[in-house]
């Protein structure tokens, strides 16, 4: 009994001990997002666009920490891919995420981690247009979310350091119409299909975190 007391009394001071010197951060980054071809028969590749994130975590040890954060891929546009047609759709996904990280190695005070994370992402998607005025209603999309990358972390000072990393999304099937055309006179016609796709990025960014 006397063992497990002074065993049990140990693990507790060392989970403490870790609590009190966990440090606490805030981050913020920007870059550009590379989306994969969304896989449907309906969809092209969208063009490349503009992301940010921003968040707040907590160091743990020297290898590891964790945070939340939001991330915007902000007015991605895509267009139809079937032959002889020129419809459009543009969307914008707001996702939210917790996030690990492990240092592999460290080499001139520059660490080298990895990164998974996993969460939700709320899609809006505007209106998928033809040129001839018709269009079908975007439909939103609440769906699941999940990020690996690979970065590099260079502390300037012990409160300020420096982040580039490269991360790939996967926000599921997040990209809908509702498959029903609006014709240009206003008259509405229900087809029955509905336009979705599975949609994914390559994310390239740098940005800084604050630590205190």
């Amino acid at each position: 009994m006397n063992k497990l007391f002074v065993v049990t009394t140990l693990v507790a001071s060392m989970s403490i001990a870790a609590i009190a010197s966990a440090k606490d951060y805030i981050r913020g980054d920007a870059g550009v997002a590379i989306p994969d071809r969304i896989h449907s028969a309906e969809y092209d590749r969208p063009d490349a666009a503009f992301v940010f994130d921003v968040g707040v975590g907590r160091v743990f040890t020297e290898k590891t920490r964790a945070d939340i954060t939001y991330t915007r891929f902000n007015d991605l546009k895509t267009s139809c891919k079937r032959p002889n047609c020129n419809a459009s759709q543009k969307f914008s996904s707001n996702v939210f995420l917790v996030n690990g990280y492990y240092d592999v190695f460290k080499a001139y005070n520059i660490k080298h981690y990895l990164t998974a994370g996993a969460g939700a992402a709320f899609t809006q998607n505007q209106n998928y247009k033809a040129p001839n005025g018709a269009y079908q209603i975007g439909k939103d999309a609440t769906t699941f979310a999940w990020t690996v990358g690979l970065g590099l972390n260079y502390p300037v000072t012990p409160q300020v350091a420096l982040d580039l990393h490269y991360n790939y999304f996967n926000l599921g099937t997040a990209v809908r119409a509702r498959g029903i055309d609006i014709l240009p006179d206003g008259t509405a016609v229900n087809h029955g299909l509905r336009n979705k796709g599975r949609f994914s990025a390559h994310v390239i960014a740098a940005g800084i975190q604050f630590f205190y």
